[in-house]
């Protein structure tokens, strides 16, 4: 049903006529026309330019490649960094005792302010310093193929031998995106009670919501997203509202299209929303309708 029809895309790919197999030349011949080389990108704090104070410190030694690491030493329930980019969208990431927490530069290049506090009791928190931080990415792709605090995998997470699994044999990008995309909708089950019960802070675990095969629309989002950056896919995951529901969605980028805003599936006229939650439980031509018009969607916060 949700077949992604991509033969405009790969006409230039197929115009040799040469017959494939799958074996190591073919697999060489898939890196090169995949837009990014597949493989799990690993965020290092090296402590080679670290800014900050104790309890908290942030390690900047990577800030090219579209991340910082933030650590917290000190004893309260967590610590709070807040960043702001030039989008004016305040970014805040709670780190607990003893933890770190990968932060991306959501808005490529520019200035960032970076706040950091520090759990009092309850909901308060005290100031501890604040920095100013100019950034210029080797590529302003990078913050989407790393990993980070809401989408958070490594080379050992079940969910990147799936995905590797599953693009075995891929020619190019967009067809790594159709079999990953479609793979998440037909095996993930929306969790209803999970819903109504998720707490404020709630962050995906994306080998649990592949193990248990359910999960709510921030769940779907971050595993889909982790399996394609994980395939050197840059995807973002989109928190916002659709109507006046909260909901996560994603985006991908390709180097033909750029960024396919909130759109994926082409039926031969339109691309339509690409929306994993949706897609999955999508069995009538209203849900079809409304997934397809970017409208019903309203973008808050990138991941």
């Amino acid at each position: 049903l949700f077949l992604l029809i991509i033969s405009f895309f790969l006409s230039a790919c197929n115009s040799s006529g040469e017959s494939e197999t799958k074996s190591a030349s073919v697999a060489k011949e898939t890196q090169e026309i995949k837009d990014y080389k597949p493989g799990v990108l690993e965020p290092v704090a090296t402590g080679k330019e670290v800014i900050g104070q104790s309890p908290v410190t942030i390690d900047i030694s990577n800030k090219t490649q579209g991340y910082m690491i933030a650590s917290y030493s000190g004893s309260a329930n967590n610590a709070l960094v807040q960043v702001t980019g030039v989008d004016a969208v305040d970014y805040r990431y709670y780190i607990k005792s003893k933890e770190q927490a990968v932060i991306p530069f959501i808005c490529g290049s520019g200035s960032y302010t970076v706040a950091v506090y520090e759990n009092v009791q309850d909901t308060e928190y005290g100031f501890l310093w604040t920095e100013t931080l100019e950034i210029s990415l080797d590529d302003e792709v990078l913050p989407f193929l790393y990993p980070n605090q809401y989408v958070n995998f490594n080379k050992k997470s079940k969910a990147v031998k799936k995905a590797s699994q599953l693009d075995v044999d891929k020619k190019d990008t967009l067809e790594t995106i159709q079999t990953i995309y479609n793979y998440v909708i037909k095996n993930i089950t929306y969790d209803y009670d999970k819903a109504e019960n998720v707490q404020s802070g709630y962050l995906p675990v994306v080998d649990e919501t592949l193990k248990t095969k359910t999960g709510i629309c921030f769940d779907y989002a971050a595993l889909m997203t982790a399996m394609l950056r994980s395939r050197g896919i840059p995807s973002k995951l989109v928190i916002g509202y659709t109507g006046d529901i909260y909901h996560a969605w994603i985006s991908v980028y390709t180097k033909e299209k750029g960024w396919i805003d909130k759109v994926i599936q082409f039926d031969g006229n339109k691309w339509r929303m690409m929306d994993p939650t949706f897609a999955s439980s999508a069995d009538d031509e209203d849900t079809l309708n409304y997934i397809s018009d970017e409208t019903n969607y309203t973008e808050k916060y990138v991941h």
